[in-house]
């Protein structure tokens, strides 16, 4: 069984688009370096488009994009009424807000911004809200892959679509959201493969995906299939912890 190992597998398997919308040259290019820096070091490929304006960057905006970087002030438009509008274009990428004035901030909640960065920007705090922006873009599009058996050859099979994983005997069965697939391996090898993805042990014989967990009570889960695993007291203080901090956006 062979396991994607690159650390970009758990956000993007394609290049990432990043969009900075800011009209200082100076903020322009501390960002963008900061981006590069970021990423370079994680492997992860990007493309990068600067505005200098919001209505130039509404004109031109691009289905797809990943995290937009938004300046608050900005001429012409500012950046909360261009998030507005943004937001009716697309409600599912991650966007951040850059500003002089923290104040501002609150108003993101409206617009569902993930964070924001107050100027002066310095490298470790912007790394610290890139970091939960591409947290949050794992959940949603978790594309590692992996590559199971099926039918006398090996197919590769998202990480996002595992329900949960089965130890019987000294065979790991996937349960997938359409197929099942059987490996001769140990549970501790499918915990080191996925140990960075949102998935956690309510038994010591399954390994849940923690984004198809649809209930959770005192000695059970229940999946988004409808599948009921067991939940032993042993497991479930870990467990749940484990869940609350994924619903949170804590854990990846």
């Amino acid at each position: 069984m062979l396991f994607e190992q690159t650390y970009e597998c758990l956000y993007i398997a394609n290049t990432m688009k990043i969009v900075i919308v800011e009209d200082e040259m100076t903020q322009q290019k501390l960002l963008s370096s900061y981006i590069s820096k970021a990423l370079d070091e994680k492997k992860i490929p990007f493309d990068l488009q600067v505005y200098s304006d919001a209505e130039t960057f509404l004109k031109n905006y691009e289905e797809g994009t990943s995290i937009v970087f938004m300046d608050i002030e900005l001429p012409g438009i500012n950046g909360m009424v261009a998030s507005k509008r943004l937001r009716a274009m697309d409600n599912e990428t991650v966007l951040i807000f850059v500003t002089n004035m923290a104040q501002f901030a609150i108003q993101g909640y409206e617009v569902d911004a993930t964070d924001f960065i107050v100027k002066p920007i310095n490298y470790y705090s912007f790394s610290m809200k890139l970091d939960k922006a591409l947290r949050i873009l794992g959940k949603r599009n978790p594309t590692k892959t992996i590559l199971l058996p099926s039918h006398g050859e090996e197919k590769a099979v998202a990480t996002k679509d595992i329900l949960y994983v089965e130890v019987v005997n000294h065979d790991l069965f996937y349960h997938t959201v359409d197929a099942e697939y059987k490996v001769h391996a140990s549970m501790k090898k499918a915990v080191e493969d996925l140990k960075d993805l949102p998935f956690s042990r309510c038994h010591i014989g399954y390994l849940v995906n923690l984004a198809h967990v649809k209930e959770a009570n005192k000695s059970e889960v229940i999946l988004s299939n409808g599948t009921s695993l067991s939940m032993p007291r042993t497991r479930r203080k870990e467990f749940l912890a484990d869940l609350a901090s994924y619903l949170s956006g804590g854990k990846n």
